[in-house]
């Protein structure tokens, strides 16, 4: 075999070696399993979430001793900055999965961007529990209490909104995934 021809073996052997190799990376399927996996982790902290929300408004509602909403105020202030902290570590683990696939990459762009929201409305919510700690019992403190349970109104309605939106990316993520 003359020396042109070996090379010219030699090159398309190489050719073939770098696509098999190249077809070996991640899989769509595998990038959304990595993706979803991470996604899932949140679940609990979700719900855990939901539940001291729960927990904080049944107890606010119905509490008439100040000196009782206050603490409560004081005590959900600190458990809420404790889950924004967790929230934001929680999303960085998502914004953090290495992926390839393009649109796949869009879904956790768009799920890490929600979670920023998600993670701001948390801390929004752990301030107004602050300022309500913080409220006198005067005459006066009529008005804050009332920008405190507007606050609070406002705020759930974008967790709402928020949690909608990551709902709508999982369920868009998964449906690309089916698709194999």
């Amino acid at each position: 075999m003359s020396s042109f021809h070996q090379t010219s073996a030699l090159t398309t052997v190489g050719v073939v070696i770098t696509a098999l190799v190249s077809g070996c990376g991640e899989t769509k399927v595998s990038q959304c399993n990595k993706l979803i996996e991470v996604i899932n982790k949140g679940q609990p902290l979700v719900a855990e979430f939901q539940q001291e929300t729960i927990k904080a408004s049944s107890s606010l509602v119905s509490t008439d001793n100040s000196s009782a909403v206050k603490q409560q105020a004081t005590q959900s202030a600190t458990v809420f900055n404790k889950f924004a902290s967790d929230w934001d570590k929680y999303n960085q683990e998502i914004k953090a999965v290495e992926l390839a696939d393009e649109k796949i990459i869009g879904f956790q762009k768009r799920y890490g961007e929600a979670g920023d929201k998600l993670g701001q409305g948390i801390r929004d919510m752990s301030k107004v529990m602050t300022e309500l700690s913080e409220v006198k019992t005067t005459p006066q403190s009529l008005g804050t209490l009332q920008k405190v349970s507007s606050d609070l109104n406002t705020i759930s309605q974008k967790l709402v909104s928020v949690g909608q939106e990551s709902d709508k990316v999982v369920t868009e993520l998964n449906s690309y995934c089916s698709k194999g």
